[in-house]
């Protein structure tokens, strides 16, 4: 039985698509760190002000119940879980570094490191009103992020698609991102009864 060729090992990757795939890769690294620090200053304020406690937790009302048992006040939750999410984007944006530093010339290593930054601005959520362009941008971002983490799973460890007929779903899966860019169409799940 025939294997298809690994995408680690193809030797008809060439450089250039590795250079255009480490360009493509700072650029989205520069976009996701962007709105990182867009919505650093108003998660911050979100978090520490008390104003979204629904947000911080699966069961506020019990932590905060908890709290006040510890004499800590309200606001606690709230530094705790923006401590939580910085130190998160922190590692995700950091690892996302190495494996663009170091493993560069492998595939799955910088497809790793797209998902890595993808996920970054999603972790402090989406608290600040963005133009309609940027808003469908960082929206863009964090589906992406969502979407490939099962696309590279599904060719981890070896670069081949496993089980084989998995990359005929592959389509399917990018499918609902139109749904972000045509906020109007059929594939936008919003609009769906």
């Amino acid at each position: 039985m025939q294997r298809s060729p690994s995408l680690l090992s193809n030797p008809s990757a060439g450089s250039a698509w590795h250079d255009a795939g480490r360009v493509l890769w700072l650029v989205v690294a520069g976009v996701s760190l962007a709105f990182v620090l867009i919505h650093y200053p108003t998660a911050y304020r979100t978090f520490t002000k008390g104003a979204n406690f629904a947000a911080l937790a699966t069961n506020p009302e019990a932590a905060l119940t908890s709290f006040a048992a510890l004499g800590w006040p309200p606001t606690v939750l709230g530094y705790v879980s923006l401590a939580v999410r910085t130190a998160a984007v922190f590692v995700l944006m950091a690892s996302a570094a190495f494996l663009w530093w170091v493993r560069t010339r492998q595939w799955l290593a910088l497809a790793f490191a797209f998902v890595f930054v993808m996920f970054a601005p999603g972790l402090l959520g989406n608290f600040i009103p963005l133009s309609p362009s940027w808003a469908v941008v960082n929206a863009l971002i964090g589906d992406l992020g969502w979407i490939s983490i099962w696309a590279v799973f599904l060719v981890f460890p070896d670069g081949r698609f496993v089980p084989g007929w998995s990359k005929w779903l592959l389509p399917l899966w990018y499918a609902p991102l139109l749904g972000v860019i045509f906020p109007g169409s059929l594939f936008n799940q919003d609009a769906w009864p």
